[in-house]
C-alpha cells in the first residue's frame, strides 16, 4: 500500500495535476476519501499491536477495500461524467447483477471453507475436561 500511494503521488507530480486538488468538485472529495481510506490503514499497519490484532487487521482491510471502491467510483463514474458532461445512474438490473456476483462469491467461499481445510479446527472445549476426569478416575482406581 505504501508503494501504491507513493506511485500514485509520483504519477500526479509527473503529470502536474496537483492544482486540480484545489477545486471543489466531487472528484476532489472522492480522491481525498480514497487516499484517507488507504493511507490511514497503511500507517496503522506499521504498528506491531495493530498487526497482531485480528480485529484491527479486519478494520484495516475493510478501509483499504473501501479505498479501492472509492478509486473505481471516482474513475468510472465521476471522472467519466465530468469528461462527457452527462450524469450516470445505474439501472436496477446492473445493481442486481453486481449484487448477485458478490453474493455468489460469498456463497462459494462458505461452501469451500466447509469442505476444504481453510480454517484451523477449533479445539473442543469439553475434551480437556473429559480427559482430566478420566485421569482423576484412573488415579482414584489405583
Amino acid at each position: 500500500m505504501s508503494a501504491y500511494l507513493w506511485l500514485r503521488f509520483l504519477d500526479m507530480a509527473h503529470r502536474g495535476v496537483f492544482g486540480l486538488l484545489l477545486r471543489n468538485r466531487t472528484e476532489t472529495w472522492l480522491f481525498a476519501l480514497e487516499i484517507a481510506l488507504m493511507a490511514v490503514p497503511t500507517l496503522l499497519l506499521y504498528q506491531r499491536k495493530v498487526r497482531m490484532s485480528p480485529d484491527a487487521l479486519y478494520a484495516c482491510v475493510v478501509m483499504m477495500l473501501f479505498g479501492f471502491i472509492a478509486n473505481r467510483l471516482n474513475v468510472a463514474i465521476t471522472g467519466m461524467e465530468a469528461s462527457s458532461g452527462t450524469h450516470y445512474i445505474p439501472k436496477w438490473t446492473e445493481v442486481a447483477v453486481t449484487l448477485s456476483i458478490v453474493g455468489a462469491g460469498f456463497a462459494i467461499f462458505r461452501v469451500r471453507s466447509r469442505v476444504l481445510p481453510i480454517f484451523e479446527a477449533q479445539p473442543n472445549e469439553e475434551a480437556p475436561r473429559k480427559l482430566a476426569e478420566r485421569e482423576a478416575d484412573a488415579v482414584a482406581v489405583k
